[in-house]
């Protein structure tokens, strides 16, 4: 695969780990049974989204597409985070 060609050193893969860590401290510690709500989620989502560098997510939602690390695995099925990504005008089938 290309991506895996051109980044020999894992780069990509330290990138997308590090906002995939992020995403799932916001789902799993924020969660309902923790005493939070969707709202607060969505609020910490779009803070996530909207403080990551444009070239950053660009590379994160090109990874989901096409990269298999349990890490965009993970990504690809929070169903809560794409619905704040779709909100904000991205998604994983832009590339």
């Amino acid at each position: 695969m290309f991506l895996e060609y051109i980044d020999t050193t894992d780069q990509i893969f330290g990138v997308v780990r590090a906002f995939y860590i992020m995403a799932k401290m916001t789902s799993e510690k924020l969660s309902d049974i923790e005493g939070f709500s969707a709202q607060d989620r969505k609020a910490h989502f779009l803070a996530l989204i909207n403080f990551t560098d444009f070239a950053q997510l660009r590379l994160i939602i090109i990874s989901v597409q096409f990269m298999n690390y349990h890490s965009v695995a993970y990504l690809r099925n929070d169903q809560e985070f794409i619905s704040v990504l779709e909100e904000v005008g991205l998604g994983y089938n832009s590339y």
